[in-house]
């Protein structure tokens, strides 16, 4: 999955633009960002 990471990261961004109809400010995130580090939802 690491090896694929960025490629997949990047069907999913254009995936979610689509779907929003809306281009996103994330253009990058890394393996630790997604899975390792702790945040919470504001708003929701």
């Amino acid at each position: 999955m690491r090896d694929m990471w960025d490629k997949c990261l990047q069907m999913a961004i254009r995936d979610a633009q689509g779907e929003m109809g809306k281009l996103t400010v994330i253009k990058q995130l890394s393996w630790q960002e997604v899975f390792k580090v702790d945040y919470e939802l504001d708003n929701l």
